[in-house]
């Protein structure tokens, strides 16, 4: 499965922008369509279709995948996450349909699989008959999210900023506190509950739904400081020394493979900032291409009130005159100069 998510993540990133589009299928072909997006209140996806081929009673397997932005050097990129497998029964006439919560508004991938090993003893008598041949797979792209994505735009941003603040904040305390073994002690059980805390609540958020590269640098800063500060050592006259870590033979290193200091972390989340704004951006570019080309009027609301944040400010009036979706997305993705 891993080997198959890195295959997906290349070819979603070297299709370039609008990865996600298929030929028809043809006339004999399973058909799957999404007949319900989630939305704030409905999180839930609902698939319909039919598999003309197959007779009634047959198994199949469904696995779903995210499609969500990840960072690569700067560059924000499209990683395939899996997060969901599950069985199908083909119903009368070939009907097949999917419900299932998905949480998250985003492109998504559904490989439907057909094969011998997934059918009961009675399921595969007419498959045998019928000299259907197997294993065989099919794959389905689709654009999930409803109108109401634009009105959530903005205050997911607006949440991101405070939750990098929060974690601007709960990274300061903890450099503070480790200048003295004697402060550190007096704090460490404190500001290890308030990052944990802080980690809830970027998981949990809307935020991280709908910028997740950014959510996942800002919970990897915190999580690299929360770690490693249980390797802080103090030098005999109760300054701080440095970090050891056993398991880098010594040398704290980052998630980026940096090593280890305040303002490296510090770094992070200034550049996490910029990401968000990218990803906003990137919304903006793909509710355009999913109406038409056209930017409706809670979306140009939502650059205005963000014109001047990081990773916005360098688009945001291409943005409001719906500039050629493709070319703004490959401009976003790239890292900025």
């Amino acid at each position: 499965m891993a080997a198959k998510l890195l295959l997906l993540a290349a070819a979603l990133a070297a299709a370039g922008p609008s990865p996600l589009l298929q030929d028809p299928p043809k006339k004999d072909e399973m058909k799957l369509e999404c007949t319900a997006a989630p939305g704030r209140r409905n999180p839930h996806l609902r698939l319909e279709g039919e598999a003309p081929t197959l007779p009634e009673g047959a198994m199949l397997n469904i696995q779903l995948i995210r499609i969500e932005e990840r960072t690569s050097d700067g560059t924000l990129v499209v990683n395939g996450i899996f997060f969901h497998s599950e069985l199908l029964k083909v119903g009368r006439k070939g009907k097949v349909a999917y419900t299932g919560a998905v949480g998250a508004p985003g492109y998504f991938r559904a490989i439907v699989r057909l094969s011998e090993e997934l059918q009961t003893p009675r399921s595969l008598i007419p498959l045998k008959e019928a000299k259907t041949a197997m294993p065989q797979e099919w794959t389905f792209d689709y654009t999930v999210w409803g109108d109401d994505l634009a009105g959530r735009l903005d205050p997911a941003l607006k949440e991101f900023d405070a939750l990098l603040e929060r974690s601007r904040t709960v990274i300061g305390k903890f450099a503070e506190a480790s200048s003295q073994r004697a402060l550190w002690e007096a704090n460490k059980q404190l500001l290890d509950r308030e990052a944990s805390s802080l980690l809830e609540d970027i998981g949990k958020s809307e935020a991280k739904k709908l910028y997740p590269a950014a959510a996942s640098e800002i919970t990897a800063a915190v999580g690299a400081v929360q770690g490693y500060s249980v390797y802080f050592t103090f030098q005999s006259d109760g300054k701080f020394d440095k970090i050891v870590d056993y398991h880098t033979n010594g040398k704290a290193v980052t998630y980026r493979q940096e090593e280890f200091s305040w303002d490296v972390v510090r770094k992070y989340l200034s550049e996490a900032s910029e990401i968000a704004g990218r990803e906003f951006a990137l919304w903006v570019v793909k509710d355009t291409r999913r109406s038409g080309g056209k930017v409706n009027d809670t979306l140009i609301r939502a650059v205005k009130e963000q014109a001047s944040h990081p990773g916005v400010s360098l688009y945001s009036n291409r943005l409001q005159q719906g500039e050629n979706p493709n070319e703004m997305e490959a401009l976003i993705r790239q890292k900025p100069k």
